[in-house]
């Protein structure tokens, strides 16, 4: 079984509720780029990838030039079912660009699982769960808009939680918007905080701490990624479990987290790691030093949730409201044929082989520039 083509397909997909700002800037729409990989045995395997130039430095055009001129001709008449050996190819032949190496592992386990007539959760070890459940990711806006939407998304649509990005330079809106979600919502509904490394670690802890009376569930990324200190001073001294995201890019340093006891759960976005393969690796560490795991990934179009899907459902420990699939609920369109499933806050785990899920070609024409074509 080789690689005989690969099809690197640039989109944007336009957000339906405008444009989300946080800390780490505002963005209006999916601006990323699918992979296809053609075998000799008539199969094909999708994977995505989701730039955020603020988590890895890769943009779109970066990684599509990556794709065509660099990991494609590494992959053209090899074996995808070695994906271990795929991986460390890529590794030995560029340092970094994580986001780009997910689009190869995400696509090398979809063609494998096809191939094989298997779901792709089968191929990572079996499903624990057919549906997960979800949370809900609120950006910066005005208090009224804030809670009518934390409203909207609980009451109306049933998701289980909800997440407010805070980190504005004056901290005072961002308490006064989590203090009237959580009035508004009441108590039972979990509601997490994310600075997205907004804060010096001072600073975090004195806004935090006045949030006490909200019962956080969780406080996410309050100081910058290379601050591993700073988050462990900030663990120490505020109520609510930490959880680190920028800070949290390679398995190295998910071991020096749990070094400096800087963490209490790690978001496993598979992008940071590279894929799936290396996001297992991530779980089992954080596992064995006995952190939790948070199911997120980046924006993505149905096949980078489709992946994020089977990849949770697979994983035992995962306790917390996934929010992997905001991609597919925040663009005005998806580019699969049949929708993926998310009803009353949960998604339910495509069946079928590899993804489970079909590209619909005329939605690609629309959104998508001209593939580029490789061919062995």
């Amino acid at each position: 079984m080789k690689i005989e083509r690969i099809e690197i397909i640039p989109f944007e997909v336009p957000y339906r509720r405008g444009d989300v700002t946080t800390s780490l800037g505002r963005h209006g729409a999916l601006r990323n780029v699918l992979l296809g990989l053609y075998a000799d045995t008539g199969d094909v395997g999708w994977g995505e990838a989701a730039p955020l130039p603020t988590h890895s430095g890769e943009t779109q055009e970066s990684i599509v030039a990556l794709l065509e001129h660099s990991f494609g001709p590494l992959l053209l008449g090899q074996d995808p079912r070695e994906i271990p050996l795929r991986l460390r190819d890529m590794d030995r032949l560029l340092w970094g660009q994580a986001f780009s190496k997910c689009a190869v592992d995400f696509a090398l386990h979809d063609l494998v699982a096809r191939h094989l007539g298997m779901p792709l959760y089968l191929l990572l070890g079996g499903k624990c769960r057919d549906t997960y459940p979800l949370g809900w990711t609120i950006g910066w806006k005005s208090v009224d808009a804030t809670v009518a939407e934390a409203v909207e998304a609980v009451q109306r649509e049933g998701f289980k939680a909800v997440k407010l990005k805070i980190g504005n330079p004056d901290w005072r809106p961002d308490l006064e918007r989590v203090r009237a979600v959580r009035k508004a919502l009441g108590d039972d509904v979990p509601i997490r905080v994310d600075a997205n490394q907004g804060y010096a670690p001072h600073a975090a802890v004195q806004v935090i701490r006045r949030m006490e009376d909200c019962a956080l569930q969780l406080v996410e990324q309050p100081v910058p990624r290379w601050d591993v200190e700073g988050l462990a001073y900030v663990r120490r001294l505020i109520p609510f479990p930490v959880m680190a995201d920028e800070a949290a890019f390679t398995v190295h340093d998910v071991l020096r987290l749990a070094r400096e006891c800087a963490a209490d759960i790690i978001n496993i976005k598979p992008q940071k790691f590279g894929g799936l393969a290396r996001s297992r690796e991530v779980a089992a560490l954080a596992s064995a030093a006995d952190i939790e795991v948070f199911a997120s990934a980046r924006m993505c179009s149905g096949i980078g949730v489709a992946a994020a899907t089977h990849f949770y459902a697979s994983l035992p420990a995962a306790g917390f409201e996934g929010e992997f699939v905001d991609g597919i609920l925040m663009g005005e369109d998806d580019l699969l044929v049949e929708p993926i499933e998310v009803k009353d806050g949960f998604v339910r785990v495509p069946g079928g082989p590899g993804l489970g899920v079909s590209l619909h070609r005329g939605k690609l024409e629309r959104y998508a520039s001209r593939p580029i074509v490789l061919t062995a």
